[in-house]
């Protein structure tokens, strides 16, 4: 399962605590995570993750986005 191509709003830290994580940026080849590794989606770069194998990958995400004041 993937996540659809997208650019975040802001940068995303990623923890993969277990499975297999696949990060696709655009126009770049494909990396795989393991337990333990980091990843991050950098604000504005089009980006799409998921998973390759039939098991689990859970990750902790922390999202880091601009606050706008009105």
């Amino acid at each position: 399962m993937w996540t659809a191509v997208h650019a975040p709003g802001g940068d995303i830290y990623n923890a993969v605590t277990g499975g297999a994580v696949s990060r696709r940026p655009e126009d770049v080849g494909e990396r795989q995570y393991a337990p333990g590794d980091a990843l991050v989606e950098t604000n504005g770069e089009w980006v799409a993750v998921g998973n390759l194998t039939d098991t689990d990958a859970p990750v902790i995400a922390t999202a880091l986005l601009a606050c706008r004041r009105r």
